[in-house]
């Protein structure tokens, strides 16, 4: 008698019914989740995590476009320490923008000093 109380019991749990007959509330639905700032990019297979610069709003009123490119380096913790225009856009606010945007979101893999160098491409 025992096992068919428990049976019914666990159905009825299962069922979303309470043992009086009337349904569970349902449950809330989860918010969604806000999309990924650039800081929160994920990290490739090597450790970094370099999302990509914002167009910057002095260059898009200028009209600039270009690819920059940027050599970092980084301490034994991962941060940068030191960003460098490799080849520049031709635009200073475009150069600029993307060294700043670097050193203040981007990371390196930890444990190791380690140099990367990455292009970016914008666009009118």
């Amino acid at each position: 008698m025992k096992k068919t109380a428990f049976s019914l019991l666990l159905f009825t749990v299962l069922a979303g019914v309470t043992p009086t007959g009337v349904s569970a509330a349902p449950k809330p639905t989860p918010s969604p989740t806000p999309a990924a700032s650039p800081a929160a990019a994920p990290v490739d297979a090597t450790g970094w995590t370099t999302p990509r610069p914002p167009y910057p709003d002095a260059a898009r009123k200028g009209k600039f476009s270009g690819s920059v490119r940027l050599r970092v380096v980084t301490d034994r913790r991962g941060k940068i320490k030191k960003a460098t225009v490799l080849e520049s856009s031709g635009h200073k606010e475009l150069d600029d923008a993307t060294v700043q945007f670097a050193l203040a979101n981007w990371t390196g893999p930890k444990f190791s000093q380690a140099v990367y160098v990455q292009n970016y491409t914008y666009k009118k």
